[in-house]
């Protein structure tokens, strides 16, 4: 069986190293992977002000066009969002869309007016610390988030994940997403909920998923970071989710 093309994009306050193990695992088992880091989520980046849902979507297609062939393209937490656009941009380029506990659009939607909110996600918790960010394009977040919104983990997984915690380009917040069924509607999209999250809740991963038709709806007992608490189950169901349809 040919091996497959698996394009991973990262969520919000994070880059592409947080799929470092998912990464690992999959390409270990003979798959071709790229994990994107998105634009404006390096410190090297220059104005996030020019930083846009649209090019974000750019970015994966970029990663897409370079691989021999259509890829599978997961999404985790508002990646599903930039996941979204490049499905719907560029839809030849993808054989199969994977949310995981990720932000579903509607098909014509202004984030900043959605359930998710300025006030609770681009500003972070503290807004008095955040301010020299804000005016130069940036959001910021707490990194040590306790249990109320993000799983616990010990100290060795709450380590890892501080090697790839981000500032946060706060113009994609703002940004007009459009979708259709004859462009992303013709994708096969498949729905990862994570059962003990606290970021965004398993009620509210059920109410996005109703924006869209899904093959199916696999669920992990996890928190919001299902790429470190549970990994090797993430991979298997991308892995099961990826090859059932090339099955002979």
């Amino acid at each position: 069986m040919k091996d497959m093309n698996i394009i991973l994009v990262h969520g919000a306050y994070s880059d592409g190293n947080c799929w470092s193990r998912v990464t690992e695992c999959l390409r270990d088992r003979g798959n071709n992977v790229v994990a994107v880091t998105l634009s404006g989520h390096t410190d090297d980046y220059g104005n996030a002000f020019d930083v846009t849902m649209k090019k974000y979507g750019e970015d994966i297609i970029k990663e897409a066009e370079k691989m021999d062939g259509p890829s599978v393209l997961i999404g985790h937490s508002l990646g599903g969002c930039a996941v979204t656009v490049a499905g719907e941009m560029r839809p030849e380029l993808f054989e199969k869309v994977i949310y995981v506990c990720a932000v579903i659009p509607k098909r014509r939607y202004r984030m900043i007016t959605s359930r998710f909110g300025l006030l609770s996600f681009a500003l972070g918790r503290k807004l008095s610390k955040s301010w020299k960010l804000i005016i130069k394009g940036y959001a910021t977040i707490d990194v040590l988030m306790d249990g109320e919104n993000y799983e616990k983990m010990d100290d060795k997984k709450s380590a890892f994940r501080n090697t790839f915690v981000t500032n946060e380009p706060i113009r994609p917040m703002f940004s007009k997403i459009k979708w259709t069924d004859k462009r992303l509607g013709n994708i096969p999209k498949v729905y990862v909920e994570t059962l003990r999250d606290r970021m965004l809740t398993p009620k509210l991963q059920r109410y996005y998923m109703k924006r869209m038709k899904f093959e199916c709806v696999r669920s992990i007992d996890s928190g919001h970071s299902p790429f470190f608490s549970k990994w090797e189950d993430l991979c298997d169901i991308i892995e099961d989710e990826c090859r059932k349809d090339r099955a002979l």
